[in-house]
């Protein structure tokens, strides 16, 4: 077949399917219950927001329509409505309900703060009877009109900061300062700006832009901070000033403190050995204490507290050091009595300490104690400890005596038997 002729005949075709399709929709019934004048206070709608949707209702059948239900409803989060029950109007007329007062419908709804940036739709549903031109039958008709609503979420930025090494009072160190978007919309333009705080100070550039930042994301940037002489341990907060720009243009800005665990270097006292033994009685013993610096920081003008418990008491409790580097042992000699009834044993001690340290501050004082034992010498049981051998010796001399006395008075009855 000529292919002039096979196209000619497929675009009459689709030319008749065109207009066929034309003529269909012109058939369609148009008769509907439909909003008119609908609007939305306030705009932009917020995630957190009350808003109050308002609308007429136009009636395009060519009757009234009879025993109208309307109600509001969304198959979403946005559930919250007021009046939540239905309004029903016992008849509307063709066209605009209400004619010149212009009824209008309002329903105050609630945005959840929760609720993710997006568009979400809201179903305004009527139910009613409609009746034919003659108006002998009725028949149930229902309407949905859709409104459909852009939401705005509510970024939420929190500022972290992660040290990158080992923190030093009197020192800048480097640190990861870290934005977090833990709202519903994204943020623009955002900016951290580092402030003075008590401890800290930046060192270098103080403001870091970070652009946009989704729902849910981060971003990072590098700093430089300065951490001041007199920081002490523990958790210290580092002041920010956070700033962006949300979804729909709103300019938003707070001051955070951001908390800093400060893991300060520090000494730490331990005896490893004591020499000299406490005899029960004796007045005025020395006994030397060998006391190492077990920590990673030296210790200076530190003073130390001897404290026991019977039967050994202190005569001179206290002893002084100039300093205590890391690592290394000093020997401290303290005078104690033994009271004289004490036994024999191992007895418990207590050694305090209150020092200073170099990377403390001015006025800060450190403390700490350790446990060791400290030797005896003295009575067990009734014996003591210097005449403990010659009791035994005596009292085995004892026995031996008891025991021939014994023999001798049983041999002595023995013989006076066999004599009778």
């Amino acid at each position: 077949m000529n292919k002039r002729i096979t196209f000619g005949i497929m675009a009459a075709f689709a030319a008749f399917v065109l207009l066929a399709g034309i003529a269909g929709a012109q058939s369609v019934a148009t008769d509907s219950l439909s909003l008119q004048g609908l609007t939305v206070s306030p705009t932009p709608v917020v995630a957190g927001d009350n808003i109050t949707v308002s609308f007429n209702l136009f009636n395009s059948y060519s009757q009234n329509l009879q025993q109208v239900s309307l109600w509001v409803s969304a198959e979403n989060p946005i559930i919250n409505v007021s009046p939540a029950y239905s309004t029903y109007i016992n008849s509307i007329g063709t066209g605009e309900y209400g004619g010149l007062s212009n009824d209008r419908f309002s329903y105050v709804l609630h945005i959840p703060s929760t609720l993710p940036a997006g568009d979400y739709e809201l179903d305004v549903i009527a139910n009613y009877q409609t009746s034919e031109e003659s108006g002998t039958v009725t028949t149930a008709g229902q309407s949905v009109m859709p409104i459909y609503i852009y939401v705005y979420g509510k970024p939420q930025i929190s500022l972290n900061i992660y040290p990158t090494g080992q923190i030093t009072p009197g020192q800048a160190f480097t640190a990861t300062l870290t934005a977090v978007n833990s709202g519903t919309d994204l943020a623009r333009n955002v900016t951290v700006q580092l402030l003075n705080s008590t401890y800290f100070a930046p060192d270098g550039a103080d403001t870091f832009s970070y652009g946009i930042i989704s729902s849910g994301g981060s971003s990072s940037a590098t700093a430089t901070i300065f951490t001041d002489q007199n920081i002490t341990g523990g958790v210290n907060y580092l002041n920010a000033k956070v700033s962006y720009t949300t979804n729909e243009g709103v300019n938003e800005s707070s001051i955070v403190q951001v908390p800093i665990n400060i893991l300060q270097n520090t000494a730490k006292f331990s005896i490893t050995n004591v020499t000299g033994t406490v005899a029960a009685g004796a007045t005025y013993t020395p006994v030397t204490f060998s006391v190492k610096n077990t920590g990673d920081e030296e210790a200076t003008n530190i003073e130390f507290s001897l404290q026991t418990v019977y039967p050994v008491t202190p005569v001179s409790p206290d002893a002084f050091l100039a300093s205590l580097g890391a690592g290394q042992t000093a020997n401290l000699t303290f005078y104690v009595q033994g009271n004289s009834n004490g036994n024999t044993g191992q007895y418990p001690i207590t050694l305090y300490a209150q020092w200073n340290q170099p990377n403390g501050a001015a006025n800060q004082q450190f403390s700490g104690s350790s446990n060791y034992f400290v030797p005896v010498k003295g009575q067990v049981g009734l014996l003591s400890s210097s005449n403990e051998y010659y009791f035994i010796i005596a009292g085995v001399v004892i026995v031996v005596l008891i025991v021939v006395r014994v023999v001798r008075v049983r041999m002595k009855k023995k013989g006076i038997n066999s004599k009778k």
